[in-house]
């Protein structure tokens, strides 16, 4: 397939023992691209959803990266490591209190909404430009500051034999579920890590529409209508059309849109109405926003 031709999103399962970035060169040899990038790392521990946009699509993800993630977890008690999952040193055990179930609605209650989080410090944030996992690795500390994060939706069970908890969690992008597992375990008077994590929902998407890594080909590319999905689409010709290839304001009643809300973002393609099925790979020529009646330039793609 040529690189000029592809635009798409690819939406896979990554494995466990896999890093985002490995995963990543994986998608880029199947399609024979080097342009393509992931809206969100994943732990090289943890399964999951990991989408990738491809080509031209790239410059879209600012656009299409949402705000919520939700991930499933076994959080193991009695036993801390120093990543707070599986993969880490052991470096602190303790036992594990009777796990009550008010105890635990308690929890979820009290660990629901916004709060501070302190990210990990074997995680992928950088500190003058060295990532926080780097400088753990070599012995040292890394002083990261602590964040704010929210937790929409949150489920804690007991499970496997009583010293082990399944958290279902809903929470905001840049949330680490390790930071959250080791607030749980504090709270509860133990340590604990993660010994699975999965992410089932990110961008739009959910784990039951992720295609297995392995079996990921350029026929599982998914279409540009479903990379726009939630846009509202127009369509452009004349003196609109040029204007929004110069990244020019264009009247909405030229992209013959629907009513249309303001701050809305739509995909606007050069000219006569079609359905999305009619695209095939069509790139738009831009993704504007509806202000006050016009359609103001967010990402110029086709000049």
């Amino acid at each position: 397939m040529p690189e000029a031709g592809i635009f798409g999103l690819a939406v896979v399962d990554k494995p466990a023992g896999l890093t985002s970035n490995a995963a990543l060169s994986r998608i880029r040899r199947a399609l024979g691209t080097k342009r393509a990038g992931h809206t969100g790392t994943l732990d090289p521990f943890a399964t999951g959803v990991l989408v990738v946009a491809v080509g031209r699509a790239t410059r879209l993800i600012p656009l299409i990266t949402g705000d919520r993630k939700r991930y499933s977890a076994i959080l193991r008690l009695g036993t801390g490591t120093d990543t707070l999952d599986a993969t880490g040193e052991i470096v602190a055990t303790k036992p594990v209190p009777p796990l009550d179930g008010q105890v635990l609605e308690g929890l979820t209650q009290t660990l629901t909404g916004k709060q501070l989080q302190t990210p990990p410090a074997f995680s992928a944030k950088k500190i003058a430009g060295v990532r926080a996992h780097d400088l753990a690795r070599r012995g040292e500390t890394p002083d990261l500051a602590p964040v704010e994060v929210e937790i929409f939706a949150l489920r804690i069970a007991a499970a496997g034999g009583g010293n082990a908890l399944h958290l279902e969690v809903e929470c905001s992008r840049g949330t680490y579920v390790r930071s959250l597992g080791e607030a749980i375990a504090e709270r509860l008077g133990t340590v604990g890590h993660l010994s699975e994590l999965r992410r089932t929902y990110s961008d739009g998407f959910s784990d039951a529409e992720a295609v297995p890594l392995e079996d990921f080909s350029p026929a599982r590319l998914l279409p540009l209508g479903r990379v726009l999905e939630g846009f509202a689409i127009g369509f452009i010709d004349g003196a609109a059309l040029e204007a929004a290839r110069h990244g020019h304001p264009v009247p909405a009643a030229a992209a013959r849109l629907e009513e249309t809300d303001e701050g809305a973002l739509a995909a606007l393609f050069p000219g006569a109405p079609r359905k999305w099925s009619e695209l095939g790979t069509q790139e738009p020529v831009g993704v504007y926003r509806m202000r006050s009646g016009s359609l103001v330039a967010e990402m110029v793609l086709a000049g």
